[in-house]
């Protein structure tokens, strides 16, 4: 009796060990994964690196890791596999921490995806509800699709990725019509309803143009329960917890977005005559209205934002290769929020000489007559925080500005 008692006991901290591993680990660094399927026997285990791409995978038996629907991507030691989940079009997959690709990946898809519309779903895990998940962490970790037309996506005229089944990805500040391009590296955070776990979550990805490009995607989909303490704050589409790091517009490593034509009129003294041109849109999509949220880590007072590259927005009066005054990124002659530009709030130099809170142009600087040069940017009041807005103009107001690649920017937690 006494055996089997302590028996249980053993077997019950293995099982809640698992859990606590599983959902109170950082995203973003490399998660303690233990429970990984209905299928998949409770048992504490470890990370792994597949042999091949660097995915994270999972340390157990190589029985255990095929029926419960993965791959086995490289050894663990003498007896264990390194077992990958995954799945592509017309996936189920129950998996807590997963992987959606595309068609026959990692080969480059050359040709036009058929069926045109690639569909996985996630289905949550029952093993898990008494730990009921909020957010959903999606990472691109190769991700490449036609570029957008005109700061749009899809519409039946280039790729898109959308997810269906997140509470609030229209309320993210994405467009509606989806995501596409080059989004490598990049990654998301979406509400999930903890309530409705029947609900599946939709990723789509749509090539119903039916156009040929190079496309390739690798996803990597973490659950993320309500009480853990490195669930994204409500307004952030992006999250990172770090002391420092970098932040990149969607579709900054794009290079080859197609040229569109456009017919404006001509000057008063040419009644009736339009005047034609050619202009590349920007990397960066229309309609962006989202935030990038850095966690506050015990002893930091304030962040500094250093830009390593930077072209974002402009109107009539900016000057090439300059920033742009901070209450000039605003269109006077349109709509009120008309223009693309970063807010950062109490946005300021190191000594506080001046808060400014937009910023936008071919350089940031936090100078409000503008600069030639990037200054850093800090905040010293809290939650650390920037957002970026665009507009429905796939290119800056400025007719002295042609095809901005957007902004990389560094970030670094000042201590106090």
């Amino acid at each position: 009796m006494t055996n089997a008692y302590l028996l249980i006991v053993v077997v019950s901290i293995i099982a809640v060990a698992a859990v606590d591993a599983q959902f109170f680990v950082r995203p973003g660094q490399e998660p303690q994964n233990v429970i990984n399927s209905l299928l998949t026997p409770i048992i504490l285990r470890n990370e792994c690196t597949a042999a091949v791409d660097n995915r994270v995978g999972l340390c157990m038996p190589k029985s255990a890791c095929l029926s419960s629907g993965g791959y086995v991507a490289g050894s663990c030691g003498f007896v264990l596999s390194c077992c990958v989940y995954q799945g592509s079009c017309r996936s189920v997959v129950t998996s807590n921490e997963t992987y959606f690709v595309s068609p026959s990946y990692p080969t480059l898809l050359t040709s036009r995806i058929d069926p045109p519309v690639c569909i996985f779903t996630l289905q949550r895990n029952p093993v898990i509800l008494k730990l009921p998940v909020c957010q959903i962490r999606i990472d691109f970790d190769e991700f490449t699709l036609a570029p957008h037309f005109d700061g749009v996506c899809g519409n039946g005229i280039t790729d898109s990725f959308l997810v269906s089944g997140a509470a609030n990805f229209n309320q993210t500040g994405l467009p509606t019509t989806g995501l596409c391009g080059e989004m490598t590296g990049q990654h998301i955070y979406l509400d999930v309803d903890p309530e409705k776990t029947d609900d599946p979550l939709l990723l789509i990805v749509n090539t119903a143009n039916q156009q040929e490009y190079n496309r390739k995607w690798s996803i990597r989909i973490r659950q993320i329960p309500c009480k853990s303490r490195y669930r994204a704050p409500p307004g952030c589409l992006q999250y990172y917890p770090n002391a420092n790091g970098n932040v990149e517009s969607f579709n900054y490593r794009t290079t080859n977005l197609p040229v569109t034509t456009t017919s404006t009129a001509a000057p008063n003294t040419f009644p009736g005559v339009s005047v034609t041109g050619t202009i590349i849109a920007a990397n960066y999509m229309n309609n962006l209205n989202y935030g990038v949220c850095i966690a506050r880590l015990p002893r930091m007072c304030a962040i500094r934002w250093q830009a390593i590259e930077f072209d974002f927005g402009g109107i009539e009066t900016s000057v090439p290769g300059s920033s742009t005054p901070g209450d000039q990124c605003v269109s006077k002659q349109s709509l009120p929020n008309d223009g693309d530009f970063l807010l950062i709030p109490f946005g300021t130099d190191r000594i506080k000489t001046t808060f400014v809170e937009r910023y936008c142009g071919q350089k940031l600087s936090p100078s409000p007559l503008g600069s030639a040069i990037n200054e850093d940017v800090y905040a010293y009041n809290a939650p650390f925080a920037l957002y970026v807005h665009t507009d429905n103009k796939a290119s800056a107001q400025s007719v002295s500005i042609n095809h901005q690649k957007g902004f990389l920017l560094k970030f670094q937690q000042v201590p106090c």
